[in-house]
């Protein structure tokens, strides 16, 4: 034959690159993360402005900008948007059992009130104001 058993030997195959550790931006890019941080804060929030609702949306401008100068502003919006977003989960959740267990004339009054025809009646002819007699209106 002439082959060597040395010929016949191949090398070994190539290991695979490492893998690099996974981050937060991995997950969800930086503009769905800061919507979600958005809408979490106006959940939290109800959409009226307040001092806690502007309080923490400088807060959370702050530390964007913290983040941007470090170069990681792409993770902290995803980690933001998660803890944020937790809350904000847990808080509907609240929201949806109230409304649940109120009764339903209760949650819509306030929009028909309007509509429903109002009478103002005098302490004087309250007494008389269905038609009675002058003397059954004295007693």
């Amino acid at each position: 034959d002439g082959l060597s058993l040395g010929a016949m030997r191949r090398s070994p195959p190539v290991p695979p690159p490492a893998a690099s550790p996974l981050s937060p931006s991995d997950f969800i890019d930086a503009r769905t993360a800061l919507l979600a941080v958005v809408c979490s804060l106006l959940v939290l929030h109800p959409p009226r402005i307040s001092r806690s609702l502007v309080g923490s949306a400088l807060g959370v401008g702050a530390l964007w900008a913290w983040a941007a100068s470090l170069g990681v502003e792409a993770d902290a919006a995803a980690v933001a948007a998660t803890l944020l977003g937790v809350r904000a989960a847990y808080r509907l959740y609240q929201i949806v059992l109230t409304m649940l267990a109120t009764f339903p004339l209760q949650l819509t009054f306030p929009f028909v009130v309007d509509l429903i025809p109002r009478f103002s009646i005098s302490k004087r002819s309250f007494f008389n104001a269905d038609g009675a007699s002058a003397v059954v209106a004295r007693k």
